[in-house]
């Protein structure tokens, strides 16, 4: 049985494209995402959708597309920054893609929910509101 559904399992998926932005999996990103496919509960057919995206990539914008709750997507963003750290060195194409990435996920984020709740912090776009997110969460 799965706890994952459709968006959350798309963000797993997601962070298989990460992996792969440099073009290569490296073994210590390998053994972070197989220890998570082996402990997290994945459906059978989940498992091996992960699996095989392991070894052949994926198409990270139409993955990050199916993410469909903010806070999936705002958790992606987290362990894209987690991600891209895992192997201790990061290329200027690998910062740059990543960069991108991060902004095209939060660009998906409906922000206006997020509005009311912090009025008192200048709230006023929703870049105000991604720039507060990181720098509480980063």
């Amino acid at each position: 049985m799965s706890v994952y559904d459709e968006s959350k399992f798309n963000v797993w998926r997601a962070c298989i494209g990460v992996i792969w932005s440099d073009g290569k999996v490296d073994p210590q990103e390998r053994s972070w995402i197989e220890d998570r496919i082996e402990k997290l509960l994945f459906t059978p057919e989940q498992k091996q959708t992960l699996k095989s995206d392991l070894e052949t990539n994926i198409d990270f914008k139409a993955v990050v597309d199916k993410i469909s709750r903010p806070a999936d997507r705002a958790f992606l963003v987290h362990q894209i920054r987690v991600i891209s750290h895992m192997d201790g060195h990061q290329s200027p194409e690998e910062q740059k893609l990543l960069k991108t990435w991060s902004d095209y996920v939060l660009n998906k984020v409906d922000a206006s929910a997020l509005e009311q709740f912090a009025p008192e912090q200048g709230i006023k776009t929703k870049k105000d509101i991604f720039d507060l997110l990181e720098k509480e969460l980063f």
